[in-house]
């Protein structure tokens, strides 16, 4: 009876195992089928920034946004944010850690860049590597690159609307003089490099002139601090100062605090909400013209999400500006504040 029962065990269990290998008489695991097929149509978005989220407001609205879109694409796309511990101005040090991240081949790619123009290079030929991978440049264009399309501000109308700012102020009689000092990054910055073209192609023509341009690299507060001292001291009648970023429009509002200098009219672009509450307690910043941050995070990732699915998307998505004073300020910053919003993650 042993040895009967035994045999008779066998051809049962060979047939369960055909049957299991069949699908059940050919119908399938529809489950299994269905896991394994979604497994395979899932994409992966990886999103290179050269700083870590947490260093300002903006930054942190940018990640925000970036959180947002992630969200809302799940389950079809996986959203992973790759970010540098500390910023990273050198381009050559960003297109390694951008280059070490791609191992992985994501379907698409969002870059923020620290130097469109530099990057250009090195990232055209991980591009040829990678045929395959959607591109998107978000913040800055790269020039060259070939992206699904470019997401972040018109730069050249963010620079055009900080001029028409100081034109009227002019025009008001609320600048002392109408010399002009400019601050910057030294050229390939495109984002940068845009804003200052936009700034002088506006104010060409008017009584506005630049007398001194600044084009420094180091992004530390004390060197911009002394900058604008060295401004001051050689163009003691300069009447205002535009800044490309806050990076630099932040330490000007500070030297001119610290110098009693509050009669010389100081714009940026970003509106962190440091640079707000500088216009609203009237200590060295009077005008920003402010990046939609949470926006621009936002649809980066979700543009280059539909771009994977196959939908037609525009080739430049522009998040727009709003020229922040003291009198819209208090408003913005509450906008700022929430978009900006550290949520511990």
């Amino acid at each position: 009876m042993k040895t009967l029962s035994r045999f008779r065990v066998v051809p049962i269990a060979i047939a369960v195992v055909a049957l299991l290998v069949s699908g059940c008489g050919g119908g399938g695991d529809s489950s299994s089928d269905s896991a394994q097929a979604a497994a395979k149509s899932r994409k992966t978005i990886y999103v290179f920034a050269y700083f870590p989220h947490s260093l300002v407001t903006g930054t942190w609205a940018w990640y925000n946004g970036w959180q947002k879109a992630a969200a809302e694409v799940k389950p079809d796309v996986d959203v992973v944010i790759k970010e540098m511990g500390k910023v990273e101005l050198e381009p050559a040090n960003y297109l390694n850690f951008i280059r070490t991240g791609m191992v992985r081949q994501p379907d698409g790619v969002v870059v923020v860049p620290n130097s469109g123009a530099t990057l250009s290079t090195g990232l055209q030929q991980m591009r040829k590597q990678f045929p395959d991978v959607k591109w998107l440049a978000m913040d800055q264009p790269i020039p060259g690159l070939d992206v699904v399309s470019y997401v972040g501000t018109d730069n050249r109308a963010a620079g055009r609307q900080a001029a028409e700012y100081l034109l009227a102020q002019h025009d008001a009689g609320k600048l002392k003089s109408n010399e002009i000092a400019v601050f910057k990054a030294p050229p390939g910055a495109t984002s940068q490099d845009e804003r200052v073209a936009g700034f002088k192609a506006a104010i060409e023509g008017s009584p506005l002139k630049v007398v001194k341009t600044i084009q420094d690299d180091d992004s530390a507060r004390a060197t911009g601090r002394a900058n604008m001292i060295d401004v001051l001291t050689a163009h003691p009648n300069v009447g205002a100062v535009f800044s490309a970023t806050d990076g630099y429009g932040l330490p000007v509002g500070a030297a001119l605090a610290a110098t009693d200098h509050l009669d010389v009219v100081n714009v940026s672009v970003d509106a962190d909400a440091e640079a707000i509450k500088l216009i609203i307690d009237g200590k060295g910043m009077d005008a920003e013209v402010a990046q939609h941050f949470y926006d621009m995070g936002y649809q980066a990732v979700s543009t280059l999400a539909r771009a994977l699915k196959g939908e037609t998307v525009q080739k430049q998505v522009d998040t727009g500006t709003t020229l922040v004073t003291k009198s819209n300020a208090e408003v913005y910053l509450k906008r700022a504040a929430a978009e900006g919003k550290a949520t511990g993650q």
